[in-house]
């Protein structure tokens, strides 16, 4: 498919978007994108965009993000390049075909979609600095192209999804670079990390940054296919999307970064043991952070975790052997008493490393 991205990767969300949906179109074409875009991610259209759909579109169609994607598609004889141009003094920055960007502002603003997914950073500290545009109200608006573009990302990021929040797994712009003409490795390396981000988060039924950055840069096939390559570290962001009445904000945007030639991957019993340590804490963590945490082995759970976190961020042992003190600590939270209870007991013990 001849399409070509001309937007660097940057800090910008709205562009790692793009640069990640432009590997999956590219990789795997049209069909691949729509697949991804499920019901769950319907709630990322709100407000006025439903009002610009209908306009568009008709009062009937647009009602589902992967029906707007459908509509706006690439189709295969079609040969773009898309690009930016930001003007602040006139208040907009205009992203899709250079036909497009260098149109009119009129024409801009009514063939275009200003979607609220474009707008969650606001243009400010980063993206604003990027654009030119530092204390400037700037208004994004995208062709179809370019919000296609943008959707593909939001399927091919989309990790997980809590009660109040969208839960999004991107590659940093660094490691982007990297991965210009490996695309299919950058999208095996991510579906495996994003599994490893949805079952932590169904384990937890919460968000909690040190249990769900641990369970991923420890999984196992996760770690399997980046050392398979050979590959010596990889960066990403872990974006929290909550929508808001008419609007959608950004509640996290944490960075991941792993390093896979540190010796503690090269020890694949230490990753199992770690792995099954981590599957322990999961239920009284969960409990603590919904506040029904009885016997205060919850409360016990947490301090281990920072402390296994604190292991796998410095290698420093001292927090290791705090991680085990707090897990004994965990266990004898628990009543003697019960058989159910001996066997919590010694389901925590097992957690000691």
């Amino acid at each position: 498919m001849p399409v070509k991205l001309e937007i660097p990767p940057s800090p910008s969300l709205t562009v790692t978007w793009m640069w990640e949906g432009y590997l999956l179109l590219r990789e795997r074409g049209v069909d691949e994108v729509l697949g991804h875009l499920t019901d769950e991610l319907n709630g990322l259209l709100v407000g006025n965009d439903w009002k610009v759909l209908r306009r568009k579109f008709g009062k009937e169609e647009g009602m589902s993000i992967a029906a707007l994607a459908e509509r706006l598609a690439f189709q295969p004889d079609e040969d773009v390049v898309i690009t930016s141009v930001v003007k602040p003094d006139e208040g907009y920055q205009a992203m899709g075909s250079v036909e497009y960007v260098r149109a009119p502002f009129t024409r801009v603003k009514n063939e275009g979609f200003s979607l609220q997914l474009l707008k969650l950073e606001r243009y400010q500290w980063v993206t604003a600095l990027e654009l030119g545009a530092l204390g400037e109200q700037v208004t994004p608006y995208a062709d179809r192209y370019a919000t296609f573009l943008l959707l593909a990302g939001v399927a091919s990021t989309y990790a997980a999804k809590t009660p109040r929040e969208y839960i999004f797994l991107l590659y940093d712009p660094v490691t982007l670079s990297s991965m210009e003409g490996r695309g299919e490795l950058a999208l095996s390396i991510k579906a495996a990390a994003k599994e490893a981000l949805r079952a932590a988060v169904k384990e937890l039924r919460e968000w909690n940054e040190e249990y769900i950055t641990l369970r991923v840069v420890f999984n196992e096939e996760f770690v399997h296919r980046a050392r398979a390559y050979e590959l010596r570290s990889l960066g990403f962001r872990v974006i929290r999307v909550r929508r808001e009445g008419q609007s959608l904000k950004v509640y996290g945007d944490t960075p991941l970064t792993v390093f896979l030639e540190r010796s503690i991957y090269q020890n694949r019993q230490l990753l199992q043991r770690i792995n099954n340590a981590l599957s322990k804490l999961a239920a009284p963590l969960s409990s603590y952070l919904q506040g029904r945490d009885t016997w205060g082995d919850g409360y016990h759970a947490l301090r281990a975790l920072k402390n296994l976190y604190m292991y796998y961020e410095t290698g420093d042992l001292t927090f290791l052997a705090q991680y085990n003190r707090e897990v004994h600590a965990m266990a004898e939270a628990i009543p003697q008493g019960e058989a159910r209870q001996r066997r919590r007991r010694q389901e925590y013990l097992c957690a000691v490393l």
